[in-house]
């Protein structure tokens, strides 16, 4: 079994076998000793954080407000992102690249690589089998995701009297 990317997500609303999540999109600056300085930082500090809904199987039978992990594998994510990023990009270069190899001018080389872009976008649907397709493309629910306890301001008295 191939290595899994995992995050932990809330349950927000159950509805006829399927639960939709809500997982908070966080970036990976700010956690070390340059984050001040840090040109990436401070673009990350004007997006936030956004809330993603996913509507998954509700595999655990999790009810709202519960916690859970959520995964896809790493090779899945790495294919998907091929797919959606890569393919259309070489699609737009290689339509790009005949149309000045062969004379076209400027406008009409951007025009088709315009259209090699669309064209590989409606490629990449056909390969995954389109909107029927997707859901092998999701997250899965994996396990209930262990509590997190804070602790509390309380004072412990140890048999001192005070």
């Amino acid at each position: 079994m191939s290595a899994m990317i995992e995050e932990t997500a809330e349950v927000v609303r159950v509805e006829h076998g399927s639960a939709w999540v809500s997982i908070r999109s966080r970036n990976a600056c700010g956690h070390c000793g340059s984050s001040g300085d840090c040109g990436t930082a401070m673009v990350a500090k004007l997006f936030g954080e956004r809330e993603n809904l996913l509507r998954l199987d509700n595999l655990l039978d999790a009810r709202v407000g519960e916690q859970v992990v959520v995964g896809i594998s790493n090779s899945l994510l790495l294919k998907a992102s091929a797919l959606a990023y890569i393919a259309p990009l070489l699609g737009f270069i290689a339509v790009v690249a005949v149309a000045q190899f062969v004379g076209v001018g400027e406008e009409a080389s951007g025009l088709l690589g315009l259209a090699g872009f669309a064209g590989a976008l409606w490629l990449v649907n056909r390969v995954t089998g389109g909107a029927a397709g997707r859901k092998a493309y999701c997250p899965t629910m994996l396990r209930r995701a262990a509590p997190s306890f804070v602790a509390a301001n309380i004072p412990f008295n140890r048999g001192i009297e005070t």
